[in-house]
């Protein structure tokens, strides 16, 4: 059978009969006949594989839009298949971690330690304040002559800090930080020096319980190397207040409301050192073998007082440093409080990554630095963390309560 339209859409049928010519019959074609008829020439036009794929296809219609199907992709070989290249990446990078597990691990350590410090300090000036990102730092001007963003804020504090009474306040509770710690101190003579020799005692024997007795073991290995000494030395005196202040000052221009609370979050930290430096007196390392007023001369020790030999720009053996410092004030060790303060309040407002691993080393290098100079042992140091966690809640209900001049809070928005 053949099928065949005219230009008048008549449908002719020309099938085979029973004789040997064909016969032809000319009806008029229905509407889907002719529908199909009028699509041709369209269809037509398709490109020969769709063409062929519409008519083997009896379900398709001839007018439906085809996508032709994508062509199979070649199998790939296993040495050029992306997923083995990746199996293999993985499999050399876990061999490099095992290979340097202990440095992965402390530079894990330290991420979650950085970590936890800024959140540490975002919640304790939360909860001071009420709003711990008020005072975020940016100080891009949205047009000429406008105000910084940090200028804003600073205008929408409830209250405003003012840098003399500042001074004052810092020299003030320093001074009398200063006068208790010598009160209770090596001024007090032969009980008190007896009392820090057994404490002393008490501390070696708690280290080597644990197998960590090993401040004598760093300081052998740097006390042939004078000028690496001395920087230590330097290090020692110098950093302690430097980079605290150095803190304390960004913080009060850049960050008003976090100031109030780490201002107040530092004083109890010291506070509770000096609490700890009257009720527990304790001999540092490089007095345990001095036979000097304030030494224990138990020769079996051999440490060196860096501050005296090589030397630095001061030493605990002068006389001025004999009157106005505490010998013993050894536990909890300020230099790590006031250093660990430091990461936690600085940190989460600095945004170099320099900056922010400078900081984040310093509490480390101060560990360093007060075990090779003999000043203290390793546990002390245990203290001032925990003077640290101690002082922020304290500081933080303190903080809220303080008036608007020495702890800023956010102004109370009122409605338009």
């Amino acid at each position: 059978m053949d099928l065949g339209t005219s230009s008048g859409g008549t449908l002719t049928v020309r099938g085979l009969g029973t004789s040997s010519d064909d016969t032809s019959t000319t009806r008029r074609a229905p509407p889907v006949c002719r529908a199909a008829a009028a699509a041709a020439p369209a269809a037509a036009a398709r490109p020969a594989s769709l063409r062929s794929a519409v008519w083997a296809n009896p379900v398709v219609s001839p007018t439906t839009t085809l996508i032709p199907a994508p062509r199979s992709r070649p199998e790939t070989t296993s040495s050029t298949r992306p997923s083995s290249r990746m199996a293999d990446d993985e499999r050399l990078s876990s061999a490099k971690i095992s290979a340097k597990s202990a440095p992965v691990r402390i530079a894990a350590a330290i991420v979650r330690f950085t970590r936890s410090a800024s959140s540490m300090s975002d919640y304790c000036n939360a909860m001071a304040s009420g709003a711990a990102d008020v005072d975020a730092p940016d100080d891009t001007e949205s047009h000429e002559g406008a105000p910084t963003a940090s200028e804003g804020r600073r205008r929408a504090l409830s209250g405003r800090l003012h840098w003399w009474s500042e001074i004052l306040l810092i020299g003030a509770f320093y001074g009398v930080y200063t006068m208790i710690r010598n009160q209770f101190g090596s001024e007090l003579g032969e009980s008190v020096k007896q009392a820090a020799i057994d404490n002393a005692y008490d501390m070696i024997a708690l280290e080597r319980a644990v197998h960590l007795f090993g401040e004598k073991g760093i300081q052998d290995l740097f006390i042939e190397w004078d000028p690496f000494i001395q920087f230590w030395n330097v290090f020692y005196g110098f950093c302690h207040f430097a980079v605290t202040i150095g803190v304390m000052a960004l913080l009060y221009w850049r960050h008003p409301v976090r100031y109030g609370v780490q201002r107040t979050v530092l004083a109890i930290t010291t506070a509770l050192a000096l609490i700890g430096f009257a009720l527990y007196p304790l001999m540092p390392p490089r007095l345990l073998n001095d036979c000097g007023p304030f030494g224990a001369c138990d020769l079996t020790y051999s440490y060196v007082d860096t501050l005296v030999d090589p030397g630095g720009f001061w030493s605990f053996n002068s006389s001025a440093m004999m009157e106005i410092s505490n010998q013993y004030a050894a536990m909890p060790s300020l230099h790590i409080a006031w250093a660990i303060w430091c990461v936690v309040a600085g940190l989460p407002v600095l945004r170099r990554r320099g900056a922010r691993l400078a900081l984040l080393a310093y509490p480390w290098l101060t560990l360093f630095a007060v075990m090779v100079t003999a000043n203290h042992y390793w546990i002390d140091a245990v203290g001032g963390l925990m003077a640290v966690m101690i002082a922020y809640p304290a500081g933080v209900l303190l903080a809220r309560r303080l008036p608007g001049w020495l702890a800023p809070r956010p102004a109370e928005r009122t409605a338009a």
